[in-house]
């Protein structure tokens, strides 16, 4: 086997790799869009919908809730993931480098 089918090999290896953690960030993106929606659902129905609760009382509802729901949310998985991603295009970068590279070589090797 050349280099160069070696390179697309690899590649044809991380763009797997790649398709699975684009699919789980975008999964944790979505479940954090959804936390996030769902505690403007809250706010919204506290500021706006609540009755006649004094105003501070409602500021220290939606503060408490806001606070609980943010401190719930782990967003360690998704920098984590990013980074995978980032991680796995960059190699694929490289072979692709590599091969451009690889190509010339064998040109100026051609026209010599």
């Amino acid at each position: 086997m050349s280099e160069t089918q070696s390179l697309e090999c690899r590649i044809y290896m991380i763009e797997s790799d790649l398709y699975l953690a684009q699919s789980e960030l975008q999964r944790l993106l979505h479940e954090l869009e959804h936390e996030l929606t769902s505690l403007a659902d809250d706010v919204h129905h506290e500021l706006c919908e609540s009755g006649r609760i004094h105003g501070e009382q409602k500021a220290r509802d939606i503060v408490a809730r806001t606070r609980a729901t943010l401190s719930a949310i782990d967003l360690a998985p998704i920098e984590a993931t990013a980074d995978q991603v980032a991680g796995l295009e960059a190699r694929i970068e490289e072979c692709e480098q590599r091969i451009s590279s690889l190509g010339q070589e064998r040109h100026l090797h051609a026209v010599a």
